[in-house]
């Protein structure tokens, strides 16, 4: 299973289990206590379980839909909380699957292998986003990166032109979507769930009948990975080399892991010479007309190639703006 396949594990509920356990003793917790804490007795199950025509349902769900509907009275209490605790139970394996949590026995508790900030409720939340991408990219973590492949497929589409939704990319983008395991709207809502939580996309509306379009845009999760991309502040470095280490650090960029897995696959066009794609070139543009980056060009210097409208701008060099943290 995955975090694509298994459309109960959008974000806040990740999220709600790390919460509790980052305060826990021991950041340890029986799954039992656990599970019984996120979804407890008595809540109505439509308010956590109601998806949107086309979702995927698990297997186990479905029949036990079935058996409610010729279940008598006295047992139906019984199987409401069975189908609560299998929507958390399901999330819960799906953090222990991408290593956010290790199963001990009857307990869970926060991996081990995290890092120290991942671990510290003064700065897990603030980092969340960051530290949660890192599992989901681990090379050891092949089972979420279909869902990785397609957000990196998603980052090549122009900003100002996306696919408007579902119902277009199932159409125009038939087979690229069915070569990237997006064979339904349920697969596509976990690409935009998580897409716009680690902050590759973001959705907007035109009215309230429309569909909100999810726009590719990384500007946010990069102005998370900065600290990660300088050692030092305000220190000029080769713009290519600060690329270099994104795409290293973060495969779905331009020269990553999985960006190039999609070109390879003739999922996404190989970009030409020292190119960005225009998602990218916004954001880095983004980034500096928001003072947090400068952007220069030495004459003498290899450029990178920033798509802006209807011109190109050059630049070979970035200094950072913020402040090295601690």
């Amino acid at each position: 299973m995955s975090l694509f396949s298994v459309p109960d594990t959008v974000p806040s509920r990740v999220l709600a289990v790390y919460r509790y356990l980052l305060r826990a003793k021991g950041h340890r917790e029986s799954r039992e206590t656990l599970e019984r804490v996120l979804m407890p007795e008595g809540l109505p199950l439509a308010n956590f379980t109601s998806k949107k025509e086309g979702q995927e349902q698990p297997e186990a769900e479905q029949g036990l839909r079935t058996e409610a509907e010729s279940a008598p009275a006295s047992a139906l209490a019984a199987g409401e909380e069975s189908k609560q605790r299998g929507m958390i139970s399901r999330v819960v394996r799906e953090c222990v699957s991408m290593g956010l949590l290790v199963q001990e026995g009857d307990e869970v508790m926060l991996s081990p292998g995290l890092p120290e900030a991942a671990r510290d409720p003064k700065q897990a939340e603030a980092l969340a986003p960051l530290s949660l991408c890192d599992l989901i990219m681990h090379s050891d973590n092949e089972s979420n990166h279909d869902i990785v492949r397609a957000i990196a497929w998603y980052l090549a589409f122009d900003p100002q032109r996306p696919p408007m939704d579902w119902d277009v990319l199932d159409v125009d983008y038939r087979e690229e979507v069915r070569s990237l395991s997006m064979n339904n709207s349920a697969r596509y809502g976990q690409l935009r769930e998580w897409g716009c939580y680690l902050g590759f996309t973001w959705t907007f509306s035109f009215s309230k009948a429309k569909n909100a379009q999810l726009i590719p845009d990384p500007t946010e999760h990069l102005r998370l990975r900065l600290p990660r991309l300088f050692t030092k502040g305000n220190v000029v470095r080769p713009f290519g080399d600060v690329l270099a280490a994104l795409a290293g650090q973060c495969g779905v960029f331009e020269g990553g892991r999985f960006r190039r897995e999609n070109e390879n696959a003739h999922r996404s066009t190989p970009l030409e010479g020292r190119s960005l794609t225009r998602a990218s070139a916004h954001a880095w543009l983004r980034l500096q007309e928001e003072g947090l980056v400068e952007l220069s060009h030495a004459s003498d210097a290899d450029a990178m190639l920033l798509p802006e409208e209807e011109d190109i701008q050059r630049y070979s060099q970035v200094r950072w703006l913020g402040e090295v943290r601690g």
